[in-house]
């Protein structure tokens, strides 16, 4: 399962942990509008990326599989700066002050990207997918 600030992305299990990059400073820069090729550095921030692949499944129709991907897209819009969960395989790590980055498609057994129905009938409309968080170092 994943939650950010207590509203679950995912609700199913999940078979592995995130990945996480180490702790860095990004560069924040600016350029000057009408000036081309002008950069700016404004500030810097202090953190990391943590990535994660899962499986959106079990859905009956196609529509209900895309209606939960909007409401998880939309949350890269208002998930900021909150604490983040992971519960798997009888583990949980706890990650804090984390924003939703993006959820990017990942190609399926076919190579394809997108929603595809499982022929077993199990696991109705899947989609693979992955989460990229961004953690800021609370030692700021």
């Amino acid at each position: 399962m994943i939650t950010l600030g207590g509203t679950t992305l995912l609700s199913t299990s999940l078979h592995q942990m995130p990945e996480e990059d180490d702790f860095a400073d990004d560069p924040i820069v600016i350029s000057t509008y009408g000036v081309r090729g002008s950069l700016e550095f404004q500030d810097e921030q202090h953190g990391r990326l943590i990535r994660i692949e899962c499986t959106f499944s079990g859905y009956s129709t196609a529509a209900l599989l895309k209606a939960a991907r909007d409401t998880v897209d939309n949350y890269t819009r208002t998930l900021r700066d909150k604490t983040l969960v992971f519960t798997g395989a009888g583990s949980t790590l706890t990650y804090y002050h984390c924003s939703l980055l993006k959820v990017e498609r990942l190609p399926n057994d076919t190579g394809r990207r997108g929603p595809y129905y499982d022929g077993s009938g199990v696991n109705g409309w899947r989609e693979e997918l992955a989460f990229h968080f961004w953690q800021l170092d609370n030692k700021q």
